[in-house]
């Protein structure tokens, strides 16, 4: 497997958020000062578009889903208040924001680009469909718009497995036939037409460790066998995917890696 790209970052690469039609990722970065910033990183031409933005002082944001080239965030009053109280979309290319919906929380994508909220605050929630370019209301409904389908990625994401799954002792028992360990608690796994990639996780001197391995989908040979996270608290989700042939993880928290696959 050859490395594709790798970028480092001063503060805690919390998410990772691939465009769902173009070839960028989005990192959601937390500082210790509780601080949230964002970068930008275009894989096709493996190169980190932007970094260190932040939509204002006065809004605690999340990334919550990017789609055609915008980011859509999600508001918080503070980071100390779970109620969201708006989304502000941002153009990826172009740093500008598109548009903002105060008193909406996201939901979902739907498969045409558009994004279904609900407003907040309200003793009877209101659900709206609003355009991704404008942000302006299509439609309005006293139920959940869910019949829209979620929109197809070129992204294929783990299936997170935990000790009590059947299928966690399957695996289990592949990674002890070949590489000798036995992961615990829990672990993640997928596969591509050459490729089976699995996370997981043992102890080292009364500490989690995690690791991310990739197998030749034939031979079962080790193509890559890598220390990503040392000294966790606790079970990660979602520590691997693949976007566009490239598999994309965190090391350490700070270094976002891209291999081709």
């Amino acid at each position: 497997m050859l490395p594709a790209f790798s970028f480092s970052f001063d503060g805690l690469i919390w998410r990772v958020i691939p465009d769902l039609h173009k070839p960028y990722l989005i990192l959601e970065i937390r500082h210790f000062s509780h601080k949230v910033l964002f970068a930008a990183v275009d894989i096709h031409q493996k190169t980190l578009m932007w970094a260190n933005w932040s939509p204002s002082e006065r809004w605690w944001s999340s990334g919550v889903a990017a789609d055609r080239g915008i980011l859509f965030l999600q508001i918080f009053p503070d980071g100390q208040n779970p109620d969201p109280r708006g989304i502000v979309a941002l153009n990826i290319e172009t740093q500008q924001i598109c548009w903002e919906q105060i008193e909406l929380q996201f939901m979902q994508l739907a498969s045409d680009g558009s994004v279904l909220t609900r407003r907040i605050k309200e003793a009877l929630p209101e659900y709206y469909t609003l355009d991704a370019l404008s942000g302006k209301i299509i439609r309005q409904s006293d139920e959940p718009l869910f019949s829209v389908s979620v929109p197809s990625s070129s992204a294929i994401f783990p299936v997170h497995y935990t000790s009590e799954d059947d299928y966690f002792q399957i695996i289990a028992e592949f990674l002890s036939k070949t590489l000798k360990i036995l992961p615990k608690n829990a672990l993640e796994y997928a596969e591509t037409k050459h490729s089976i990639i699995i996370s997981y996780y043992i102890y080292a001197e009364d500490q989690v460790e995690n690791y991310l391995v990739v197998f030749d989908i034939h031979s079962r040979v080790p193509l890559l066998h890598e220390k990503i996270a040392t000294q966790r608290t606790g079970i990660g989700k979602g520590t691997f995917f693949v976007f566009e042939q490239l598999l994309i993880f965190v090391k350490e928290q700070t270094l976002l890696l891209g291999y081709e696959i």
